[in-house]
């Protein structure tokens, strides 16, 4: 029986590798789980206490806000997680205006399950407290029902006013989350523990919170207030219209549950009631917002490899050349974290020059991984974000070649086209890492004079416009009130046009640099090991891919300058935000540009005059020039 079965294929040594980092990562997201829940707990059990003024109040709060965890923060927790793992793809780059950049961002996937997260936990956790202070105080009148003899089922006022009005306060802030770009992934700069990573944001967290949330109009809790305040005011002025027109349009089937909210006494919700919706908003806030602050220590701390690499066959350096193919761009993110900092161990450095016991050799096998992902990177620079169907390769026969590793990474054909032939590897990524050829038909002479005088006519059009429309302000101006209201309106028109320009910018670099800060590690590992291997790379390996190397710099820093001024030339489009558009495109991008050129000031220091030795292409060898000489200025 025995012989008839087969026995089961062997488990590629990715999988096994991306099965150990998940395994880790859910071990310390279950972590993090537990304390939020005891946090949510010991808040939700505090808040009881001070409300209801018994001590049962406390343990039937732990109780509650324990047992509700899964139904209240954990929605939340995991819909912060999965987008700060996994960002959201980007949004439409065709919206320039305020109004349509504003709803793109609202109304995107993403978007909305994070506010239907945020919804669930403010509907949860209102629930979860109401019913926390009635089981102790039924005096509070907390309850979901507030039962009558005709009608049992009939719903208590009181909870609809606190229900709504949390609802509302999470969906602005939300919508503010959205807006501000506040839930974005920041990996760490160096490896630090866990906890003194969770200590530091959550001492951040706190600080917003507490600090600036209640001295400036922008923070937080004082958001929560003006909305709670705008819910109180506009719920008692339209409570009866709203109510009578639900009951009346519903045709009886609402009347066994709001049959009495159509009354005009204001006796159930008051002023009163307005602070307990103030104080449930303030509790909520600090059971959430020090939580989802952590979680992006918690997502992007370095992992353990030294534990990985016990439990594997393989050796720490080719464990991490392995984990190089993984697809998931999330995992990679600590492949390349752990290579960062060995490149600057010496000991490991050693041994990856020395490890020459398989052919290809290491050194050629890592550099080939890490200048592939730097090529897809330039790919999709190259074609500013766009689809890269019509540029895919061609499926190729694998043909025997002697080191075909070694001759692709000597050529540099993942970055440029070459005259030569050339190995399998780069046949099949030179169309795809080039990109679409650029077609440039010139545009006829009619066109061009139509074009000018259409721009001239509008040009001529809006001045006039311009002209009675500043005559117009000028005569408000000369009033007082006047003045204070077209300053107040003018200060709010800039924040929202700057706000457009940010926006406008962030979604045309992402588009084309949506993992920069993998781009800027793997020229930061490159540089380490070209550099280093000078004196530690007896064989000589790294000496053969140098220029390839310093020539995929050059490609990469061309262009993203290119890339750089074309936005500043596009940045018009968002009017009166071009200023800030130019600004937040040229701080996205001149970190590449600025990492490229240092990583060719640290290769040219060490190697001096030695790298007369290599042989450039001419325009590559004109750059590296022009470079040097701007170092020298």
């Amino acid at each position: 029986m025995s012989t008839i079965q087969s026995s089961k294929p062997p488990v590629p040594a990715l999988a096994r590798i991306e099965s150990q980092y998940r395994r880790f990562l859910a071990r310390r997201w279950f972590s993090l789980m537990w304390r939020a829940s005891v946090w949510s707990g010991l808040v939700t059990g505090s808040a009881t206490l001070f409300v209801t003024g018994h001590t049962n109040g406390f343990c039937i709060g732990i109780l509650f806000g324990v047992l509700g965890f899964p139904i209240s923060l954990y929605p939340l927790l995991q819909a912060y997680s999965n987008q700060l793992r996994h960002p959201p793809k980007t949004l439409s780059r065709s919206s320039v205006r305020p109004a349509a950049l504003f709803s793109t961002s609202v109304t995107a996937v993403s978007s909305l399950r994070l506010i239907a997260s945020y919804v669930i936990f403010a509907s949860a956790f209102t629930f979860l407290y109401c019913q926390s202070v009635q089981a102790i105080a039924p005096s509070k009148a907390l309850g979901i029902l507030s039962p009558t003899q005709r009608h049992p089922l009939h719903l208590n006022e009181r909870f609809i006013f606190l229900l709504f009005g949390h609802v509302l306060v999470y969906i602005c802030l939300a919508i503010g989350d959205i807006v501000g770009r506040r839930i974005k992934t920041e990996w760490p700069s160096r490896k630090m523990p866990l906890h003194l990573a969770a200590r530091n944001s959550l001492s951040q967290g706190f600080a917003s919170f507490a600090g600036h949330g209640l001295v400036k109009p922008s923070g937080t809790v004082s958001q929560a207030a003006a909305v709670t305040a705008l819910f109180y005011v506009s719920y008692t002025s339209l409570r009866r219209s709203v109510w009578t027109m639900l009951y009346t349009h519903s045709a009886g089937l609402l009347k066994p549950f709001i049959i009495n909210f159509v009354r005009s006494s204001h006796a159930a919700v008051n002023w009163q009631l307005c602070l307990h919706l103030q104080f449930l908003t303030a509790t909520s806030l600090l059971i959430m917002r020090p939580v989802t602050t952590m979680i992006n220590a918690y997502i992007t701390q370095p992992l353990d490899f030294s534990s990985f690499a016990v439990k594997s066959p393989l050796s720490p350096d080719r464990y991490l050349l392995t984990a190089l193919g993984s697809s998931d761009a999330y995992y990679s993110h600590f492949t390349l974290m752990e290579l960062v900092r060995i490149s600057r161990d010496s000991a490991r450095r050693k041994a990856i020059f020395a490890d020459i016991s398989k052919q290809p050799v290491l050194t050629h096998e890592l550099w080939q991984a890490l200048l592939l992902h730097l090529g897809s990177a330039h790919q999709t620079l190259s074609i500013r974000g766009g689809s890269t169907a019509s540029s895919t390769a061609p499926a190729v026969q694998p043909r025997p070649i002697r080191d075909s590793h070694t001759i692709a990474l000597k050529s540099a054909d993942i970055f440029r086209p070459a005259v030569k032939q050339r190995s399998t590897i780069a046949s099949t990524l030179q169309h795809v890492l080039d990109g679409p050829p650029q077609n440039h038909p010139a545009a006829s002479q009619a066109v061009v004079r139509a074009e000018e005088i259409a721009k001239a006519m509008e040009a001529k059009a809006v001045g006039q416009v311009k002209g009675a429309t500043e005559q117009v302000i000028g005569r408000i101006e000369g009033t007082q009130v006047g003045a204070q209201v077209i300053t107040e309106a003018r200060g709010w028109l800039d924040g929202m046009n700057d706000w457009a320009g940010r926006v406008w910018a962030d979604r045309q670099v992402t588009a084309a640099l949506p993992e920069i800060s993998k781009t800027l590690w793997i020229i930061d590992i490159l540089t380490t090991l070209m550099v280093a291997s000078a004196e530690e790379d007896l064989y000589g390996h790294v000496q053969q891919v140098l220029p390839a190397t310093l020539e995929a710099f050059v490609r990469l820093r061309s262009t993203a300058i290119g890339f750089e001024k074309e936005l500043a030339a596009r940045a018009s489009s968002v009017n009166r935000g071009e200023k800030t558009a130019t600004e937040e495109s040229s701080a996205r991008i001149s970190p590449m540009i600025h990492a490229c050129e240092t990583a060719i000031h640290r290769v040219a220091e060490r190697f001096g005059t030695s790298l007369t030795s290599f042989r450039f292409p001419p325009a590559i060898a004109a750059a590296l020039t022009d470079i040097g000489r701007t170092d020298d200025d």
